[in-house]
């Protein structure tokens, strides 16, 4: 551990850097209160703040053969420097967060994914949702290209079912046990987005907060509950 940088621990995980600001433990952060004062912001974009997707389009054929930054939105580049094109931290997807849950962009991205040139270097800088997407990687059409990325962050880029990706430390499960319980739990994780959406919208602010806290944790405890004859039927002995 001497020999280590600061921000390196001895588990191989890492920490803030020396000298950086230390959270507030007192500190009480409030859904209903950061929900209230963001309705509260005007986020209307100017138009003559975004491009056109087409002259975006336009502008990428016409500089082909030449080097280049182009911005798709908020960390995600296109660089392009001789015969490679790097993108970093491509997120092309609606919201920021797993399925469909997180906060929605107010701007859509510059390009589509499936509209992108050729990608030599995938870039991620960490994992944050608004950072790296699971979605965009495994809808990225460039598989061939290198990925660069930090330490621990390399199981993204697998073939892995997403929850052996998190939990084959936990379980021992054949693949086909990892493919049926990551396909129930998407399932179910669109079903409490759609759920939620309906209580919003139909229900007072107070019921929702209620719901969101004990009915969706009961809910989720239930169908984990319901997944384990799967587990049974899958497990490596």
């Amino acid at each position: 551990m001497e020999n280590k940088p600061y921000h390196h621990l001895s588990d191989g995980t890492f920490r803030n850097p020396e000298g950086s600001p230390v959270r507030d433990s007192s500190f009480n952060w409030s859904y209903k209160i950061f929900n209230k004062e963001k309705k509260k912001l005007d986020m209307n974009v100017p138009t003559n703040h975004v491009i056109n997707k087409n002259q975006v389009l336009e502008n990428l054929e016409r500089h082909k053969n030449n080097d280049y930054v182009a911005w798709i939105g908020h960390a995600t580049f296109l660089i392009k420097l001789g015969d490679t094109t790097i993108n970093t931290d491509p997120v092309f997807e609606k919201n920021m967060g797993p399925l469909v849950f997180g906060p929605k962009r107010y701007v859509d991205s510059a390009s589509n994914l499936n509209e992108i040139p050729e990608v030599n270097l995938f870039l991620l800088t960490h994992n944050h949702y608004d950072h790296l997407s699971t979605r965009t990687i495994q809808k990225f059409p460039y598989k061939k290209a290198k990925v660069l990325a930090p330490l621990k962050l390399g199981k993204y880029f697998t073939n892995k079912p997403l929850l052996k990706i998190f939990f084959q430390n936990s379980l021992n499960l054949e693949d086909d046990g990892w493919k049926y319980l990551t396909q129930r739990w998407i399932i179910f994780f669109i079903f409490l987005a759609l759920v939620n959406e309906i209580v919003w919208r139909t229900q007072t602010a107070i019921f929702w907060v209620n719901f969101k806290v004990l009915g969706l944790l009961i809910i989720s405890f239930l169908f984990a509950i319901s997944q384990v004859p799967i587990i049974r039927k899958y497990k490596i002995k």
